[in-house]
């Protein structure tokens, strides 16, 4: 009477297994493109669209330039945020700044934390970020 048939279940449970995946993949694909929006950036770095810069994307790796298939490449971004004496302060590779717990005195990083080296205090960049620039290198598959 009014019940879910066998075969209702089965196109429910089809349509769930087919749209989950793609459903994933688009939400997926729309984060990594907002990641790269100056809107986004400006937020995420507290800094004005106007001091966000995002290169062009090249194109020479896309299946559709000519000639048309697969190049065996493909760009990633890269960004960085930059202090306003043009340090790289934040973003992709930044070095890590702190005062060592024993000297007192400033140390950096350059591999996430794992080795620190003394810094001169003059050298110690300002952490204020002044702008953000996102560019594009080729990586070949």
């Amino acid at each position: 009477m009014g019940g879910v048939s066998v075969s209702d279940n089965a196109k429910i449970w089809t349509f769930f297994l087919v749209s989950a995946p793609i459903s994933a993949y688009c939400i997926w694909y729309l984060a990594a493109l907002l990641s790269l929006e100056p809107i986004w950036l400006a937020k995420v770095y507290k800094v004005s669209t106007d001091q966000v810069h995002v290169d062009a994307k090249p194109k020479d790796c896309d299946f559709m330039h000519a000639p048309l298939g697969d190049k065996g490449c493909h760009y990633k971004a890269v960004t960085k945020a930059l202090d306003g004496d043009g340090w790289l302060v934040g973003g992709d590779g930044a070095p890590m700044y702190r005062t060592d717990d024993n000297s007192g005195k400033p140390i950096v990083s350059d591999d996430d934390g794992k080795t620190w080296k003394l810094i001169d205090p003059e050298l110690v960049p300002d952490p204020k970020v002044k702008s953000v620039v996102v560019s594009w290198i080729k990586v070949t598959d």
